[in-house]
Parts: C-alpha cells; structure tokens; sequence
C-alpha cells in the first residue's frame, strides 16, 4: 500500500484531487480551504525499484513525486497435495448376500494430520492421518450385494489434499430366493337358531397357501374358541363352534397362528337373532265411554291398554287414524278423546312383543254409545199389602 499526504497551496472551493502510481490512480475528496489532503493507494505490485506519483488538480495543475518499492516477500509455494484411490469389492458372502469393499488410499507431499471420511453412499468410515502418511488402507463391511454401480468417494477436512472417487459395481445377489409368502382367508357360516336352545352353531372354513410350516391355530369369536394343529403344507381346515347364543350380534372370527409364517386373518358375521320367545301379553282393556254435560255428550272416550312383554300398541277404529305402532310406556298406555258413536263401535288393540320375532296379542272391544237426552231416574214408591 502507498499512502501519504498531498499538500494545497491558495486552496479555493472544495473539489477532487486524483494520484496515479503505475497503472492505478484513485480519487479523494478535498474540502473547502483544506491544504493537505491525505491519500493510500492499494494493490501496488512489490517488485523493487522506483516509481513516481502524480496529483491532478482540477484548474490547478499537477505534482508529481518518487518513492521506492519494496521487492518481493512471496514466500515458494508448497509442493501440492496429490491423492489416489483403489478399490476392490469383494464376492458375495450367500449366506448374508453382502461383500466386503477393501480399498487403498495413496498420498504424495501430505505434509498435515488431517482427517478424512471414506464412503460409498451405503457407508462410512472415518480415519485421522498423521502428517506425511503415504498410505492408508480400509474397508467396508456388511454392503449388500445388489450389483448396483457405485462411487467411492474419500473426503478430507483440511485443505491441502482434494477430494478423490473411484467407481465400481457390487457384486450381484447371491442370496436364495425367499419362499412364498404365507397366504390365508377364513369364511364362516352362522347357522340358523334353534329355539329349543335359543343357540346356533357357526360353521367355518380355513384355507391356507405356502404354510409350509406345522404349526397350532387358534380361532375364537369373543365367545368361543377352537384350537388345533396344522401340519405342514395344510392347504385347509375346516371347523365348527357349537352353542353360542342367538343374539343378533355382530361378531369377528380370528385365526391366530402359533409361528410368523402366517398372519393372522379376521372375519366378520352377524349371529342369528333370538328364537326364545315371550310372546306380548294383553293384560287389560277398559272402555270409557263419553261423559255428558247436561244433555250435550262429550266427546271424550277412552280406551286404557295394560300389558306384559310388550314394547308397543296399535288400535284401530272409528276416529282413530293410527298407522304405525306407538310406544308403551311402563306396559301402559290410553287413547283419549275418542267420539260418541252414533251406534256401539268396535275397535281392534293389538300389542307387539319385545321381542319382533315373538307373538302379539289382540283384542277387541266395543264403545257403548252415551245418551245424554233420557229423563233423571224418579223414585217411585212401591207399597206392598198383605191379602189373606
């Protein structure tokens, strides 16, 4: 770097100044009435002898002046790093279907310890060097053998050695190929419910495909279980689930299997309903016929239901426009505000089990009609005498 000050005789208003030394000038500024102005120049090639710098000041001419260059202080570079990679991968182990990669890495002029990493993209290996090592040799265990192209690659922490590569192939599978896979499905057959028992039996196939293993299978419903043992190479089994109840419920089969080489499978069906049946029972009807007020009737019938094992109602007849069955509350139930009849009116009550699959029952009743117009009862005395 040259640096120094420029001096301004009768400076004016504020301008530039420029310097040039060799083949680089630079700008400064200079400020109103200031006579000196400091300057650096950087860059300057340090190679000895003499050389002059000039200053142009606009409108105020020039100055030029020498100095000496320093000569030079580079210091001769180093010799460079040199690197080299060989790699040989080795055969594949059928018993694992791996290899091993051995590998060699030369070094020329690598003056610093350093550490390098040496990986195939698979794995990795690292090392540290000590300063001036020529040679370093490796290897990688345990790589599969998929007879993939791949590159080695040796990577350094420092500086002063480069990177270096080198590609080869694995070797090819040498592995036996697996057996097929275990293949396995169930299918079930839930038979009908016997109303004896109120109890069914479930009916079910198990087919199996490469279980070439023997093996113990457990099956069960949530309810019931049946186990059993497979021989080798069993292609089917079939088996049965006697005396489970009869309650419309969804249920899974699962097979469970004692070995790995099968995996369990799952089925599900939906158990036959109850046949056990109480049927509805029609405990009571009572008819309530219209009330009067005065000789008005009112239109205020009834009909009260009592029942056992029953869940709902229906009746049916004059002014009356049910068409679905209504709830029981309690076994109980009325219909109400039923009108006067013009003549005796039947109507049907029909209750339905709990049970949809159990007999209801029926009954029919009549509505006398109500006569608000005939006359109060009058007591009439009776006299009774006694004739000899």
């Amino acid at each position: 770097m040259l640096s120094g000050t420029a001096t301004v005789s009768n400076p004016g208003a504020a301008g530039t100044l420029t310097l040039v030394t060799g083949a680089l000038s630079q700008t400064v500024a200079i400020g109103s009435g200031s006579t000196t102005v400091p300057y650096s120049i950087s860059g300057l090639p340090s190679v000895g002898g003499t050389q002059t710098v000039t200053v142009f000041a606009p409108n105020c001419g020039s100055a030029v002046t020498s100095y000496a260059v320093p000569t030079s202080c580079t210091v001769a570079d180093p010799l460079n790093c040199s690197v080299s990679l060989a790699a040989t991968p080795g055969a594949c182990n059928p018993a694992t279907n791996q290899y091993t990669l051995s590998g060699v890495l030369s070094l020329t002029n690598a003056t610093q310890a350093q550490s390098i990493t040496i990986t195939n993209g698979v794995q990795s290996a690292t090392a540290a060097l000590a300063a001036n090592t020529s040679t370093y040799s490796f290897s990688l265990n345990g790589l599969p053998s998929d007879g993939v192209a791949r590159t080695l690659t040796v990577l350094f922490a420092g500086t002063a050695c480069s990177s270096v590569s080198q590609q080869y192939t694995a070797p090819a599978s040498c592995s036996v190929a697996p057996p097929a896979p275990c293949a396995v499905s169930v299918a079930v057959t839930p038979g009908a419910c016997n109303s004896a028992t109120n109890q069914y039996t479930l009916s079910g196939v198990l087919s199996l495909t490469n279980a070439t293993q023997a093996q113990s299978v457990t099956i069960t419903n949530g309810v019931q279980s049946v186990t059993a043992a497979l021989a080798a190479n069993t292609s089917s089994y079939s088996f049965t689930m006697n005396g489970l109840p009869s309650d419309g419920a969804t249920r899974t089969v699962t097979v469970l299997f004692s070995g790995t080489a099968c995996s369990s499978v799952s089925r599900q069906y939906t158990a036959p309903a109850s046949c056990s049946c109480a049927p509805a029972v029609l405990s009571n009807v009572i008819v309530t016929r219209a009330t009067c007020s005065g000789t008005a009737v009112n239109n205020d019938a009834g009909i009260q239901i009592s029942a056992a094992n029953a869940s709902s109602y229906l009746v049916t007849g004059p002014g009356i426009s049910m068409t679905n069955p209504a709830p029981l509350i309690n076994g109980q139930a009325t219909v109400s505000n039923l009108p006067n009849p013009l003549a005796t009116a039947s109507y049907t009550v029909t209750v339905f089990a709990t049970n949809a699959n159990c007999a209801s029952a029926q009954q029919t009743v009549n509505l006398p009609v109500t006569n608000c117009n005939c006359p109060p009862a009058v007591c009439v005395p009776v006299v009774a005498e006694r004739i000899r």
